[in-house]
């Protein structure tokens, strides 16, 4: 899913530039790589439709029509046809991120257009005011025909119960930034655009407030930051190597990235730890590093059943209940 980041500002690119051959290769990564990708398509088809002119019908069809019909339908194959196999009870991955609203996804969905005046609040106070934009000095919001498109996921994640993605902490806020960028660059050239000054004087101080923006999130707890690897992270690897014998691993929430794509690798849920087919299986924890959905007396639980080894890094392999 790292490419997704680089697909959407190559759609963006393309569209800008004409390259409508480049936009529909971008637009198409977009939708193989993500289930939900409807959505920044969408933001692509809106932040385009603003900021150019002069489309033929063919263009429009191009941006709009057949890109968010492909995506449609793979976001209905998805949930029609994958999740029940995936799934061991059948019910849709990450609907829990919005119980707040509904048990299922589709009553989420229903409580969420009932409630529109909650809706409108959680997202007003999420991290998205506070943290994401403060970076940008919220110059998207007056460059805002390059943000508005991003206005449903901003709505989708600031609204959920899951106060991480609340809080834009996850990578799946990772496809607004350039959105954010062009809006902060293009908030900054109107706004000094205002001031009585020639082009090269009003485009220094654009570029001055954009530099800083960037400062002021690095002495906050605003913006984005690299950090070193966790201990327990960067151990996952090689604890699977010496684990290759195991017919299947469960694997904590937070460690799961770092863990490869083999089949017999898979998420730890209360719907794996169920799931026959993992019965017996080995169960990488750690206790520092999240383990959501699970909470942490669930977690406790777990670090109770049998021990197949610990390792100076912090994480604890045990053994799943054979059935």
């Amino acid at each position: 899913e790292v490419l997704y980041a680089w697909f959407i500002p190559w759609a963006i690119h393309a569209g800008l530039q004409n390259r409508w051959t480049s936009f529909a290769a971008a637009a198409l990564g977009c939708v193989l790589v993500k289930e939900d990708a409807f959505l920044a398509l969408l933001a692509v088809a809106v932040t385009l439709a603003l900021t150019t002119g002069g489309w033929s019908r063919t263009q429009r069809l191009l941006v709009f029509g057949a890109p968010l019909l492909v995506a449609a339908l793979n976001l209905v194959v998805y949930y029609r046809y994958l999740v029940p196999r995936l799934s061991a009870t059948g019910t849709s991955f990450y609907a829990n991120y919005w119980d707040n609203y509904g048990p299922t996804a589709m009553t989420a969905v229903i409580g969420m257009l009932s409630r529109p005046h909650d809706v409108l609040i959680r997202t007003l106070a999420s991290s998205f005011f506070t943290k994401v934009i403060v970076p940008h000095l919220y110059l998207p919001l007056i460059g805002w025909r390059w943000v508005v498109g991003i206005v449903p996921m901003v709505i989708l994640y600031g609204s959920s119960s899951n106060e991480q993605l609340r809080s834009f902490g996850i990578y799946y806020a990772i496809v607004l930034v350039p959105f954010l960028v062009l809006g902060a660059a293009a908030g900054a050239q109107r706004l000094t655009g205002w001031l009585r000054v020639d082009r090269h004087r009003a485009r220094v101080a654009a570029s001055l407030a954009i530099v800083c923006g960037a400062l002021l999130a690095g002495i906050t707890n605003a913006g984005y930051s690299l950090r070193p690897w966790k201990p327990e992270v960067a151990a996952v690897p090689r604890i699977l190597r010496s684990l290759a014998q195991e017919r299947a691993v469960l694997v904590q929430s937070g460690l799961y990235p770092h863990a490869g794509y083999e089949s017999r690798v898979q998420l730890l849920t209360k719907d794996t730890l169920r799931d026959p087919r993992y019965a017996g299986a080995a169960i990488l924890l750690a206790p520092r590093v999240s383990g959501y959905p699970l909470t942490p007396d669930e977690l406790a639980a777990l670090s109770r059943f049998p021990v197949v080894t610990s390792t100076p890094d912090g994480v604890l392999v045990v053994r799943s209940a054979a059935r």
